[in-house]
C-alpha cells in the first residue's frame, strides 16, 4: 500500500475517533443530567438536606407579644319553645240505652167472656201495660167443665187444669187474673167455694209474689140474678179470707145500660167489649192494680 493511502485511512480514522469521541462525550453529559434531574423517580438516592429544628423558647427568653384573641361569637338567644298543642278529647261515642225491660206479664184465666176476640177480660191487663198470657175455654168454672162433642173436646174444670198443669203460664207473672163463675151457678155453693179455694191456694203456693184477682160472673139477664149473686159472694168470702182482691161485676150490666151489646143471653159484641174494658180497667185501679208497679190488691170489696 502507497503512503497516500496510508494517510487517508489515518485521516478517516481521526474523523472516526473524534465522532465517537463526541457521540460518548454527548452520553456521558446526557446521562450525568438525568441522573442530577430525575434521579429520585429511577431509584437514585440524592443527599437529603439536613432538618433544621424550629426554635424553642427558653425561659430566658422574652415573652411573646400578647395577641388579641379575635372577639367571640356572640351566643345566640335561645328559641323560645312553642307550646305543646292541646287538642281536646274526642267526644266519648255515646252509650246506647240499654233496651227497655220486657213489660211485666199478666196470666188471665176466664170463661167464654175471657175467651173472645178482644175480650175485656184480657184487654184491660194490656192497657194498664202487662204482656198479657190468656188461658180461657167458653163453658168453663171453678167446678163447671163443659163435656167434649162433635164440634169441640171437652175441657176440665178450672181446679183440675191447674192440678194437672193443663196450661202454660207466663215464668213469672206479676198479675194474675182468674175470671169465672157464670158456668157455676147451677152447682151447689159448697161445691163451688172448695174448687175456689183450691184453685186460688195452688195459685197462690205457685206463684207468691203475683198479686192476684178474682173477678165475678156478670149478670146480662136479670132471671139468673139470685143465683149468680150468690155465686158472686161466695167468691167474694173465698178471696177475703186469702187476702186477695176481688172484684164484682154483677152490677155492671145493668148499671151502664149494657143490654143493647149483648148478642145472646151471655156473650157481648165488640163494642159491648169495649165498654165493659174501662170498666174493668178503673175497677183494676180501685184495687190497686193501676200499673204493672202496683203493690199488693186491696182486700176484698
Amino acid at each position: 500500500m502507497g503512503e497516500r493511502a496510508r494517510r487517508r485511512r489515518r485521516a478517516r480514522l481521526r474523523r472516526t475517533g473524534t465522532v465517537l469521541g463526541g457521540i460518548l462525550l454527548v452520553a456521558t453529559l446526557t446521562v450525568g443530567w438525568l441522573a442530577l434531574t430525575l434521579g429520585p423517580l429511577n431509584g437514585v438516592a440524592r443527599a437529603a438536606a439536613p432538618l433544621t429544628p424550629l426554635p424553642t423558647a427558653s425561659a430566658d427568653a422574652a415573652p411573646a407579644a400578647h395577641v388579641a384573641a379575635p372577639d367571640a361569637a356572640p351566643t345566640p338567644e335561645p328559641t323560645p319553645l312553642l307550646p305543646t298543642p292541646v287538642f281536646p278529647e274526642p267526644p266519648a261515642s255515646p252509650v246506647p240505652p240499654p233496651p227497655p225491660a220486657p213489660p211485666p206479664t199478666a196470666w188471665v184465666i176466664g170463661d167464654s167472656q175471657a175467651a173472645a176476640d178482644a175480650s175485656w177480660v184480657g184487654r184491660a191487663p194490656a192497657e194498664l201495660g202487662y204482656g198479657v198470657t190468656l188461658s180461657a175455654r167458653g163453658g168453663i168454672g171453678f167446678v163447671a167443665a163443659p163435656p167434649g162433642s162433635d164440634a169441640s173436646p171437652g175441657h176440665p174444670s178450672i181446679r183440675d187444669a191447674l192440678a194437672a198443669g193443663l196450661w202454660q203460664p207466663p215464668a213469672d207473672p206479676a198479675l194474675i187474673v182468674v175470671q169465672s163463675g157464670g158456668n157455676d151457678q147451677t152447682f151447689p155453693l159448697d161445691q163451688v167455694r172448695a174448687a175456689a179455694e183450691d184453685s186460688l191456694d195452688h195459685l197462690r203456693a205457685t206463684f207468691p209474689e203475683a198479686t192476684l184477682v178474682v173477678v165475678g160472673p156478670l149478670v146480662q139477664v136479670e132471671a139468673w140474678a139470685p143465683q149468680r149473686r150468690d155465686v158472686s159472694t161466695t167468691l167474694a168470702q173465698v178471696a177475703a179470707a186469702r187476702g186477695i182482691a176481688f172484684v164484682d161485676t154483677t152490677g155492671w150490666v145493668a148499671s151502664s145500660g149494657l143490654q143493647p151489646f149483648l148478642v145472646d143471653d151471655r156473650h157481648f159484641s165488640p163494642e159491648g167489649h169495649d165498654a165493659l174494658t174501662g170498666i174493668f180497667v178503673r175497677a183494676l185501679a180501685g184495687q190497686g192494680v193501676s200499673d204493672p208497679a202496683a203493690t199488693a190488691p186491696s182486700a176484698a170489696s
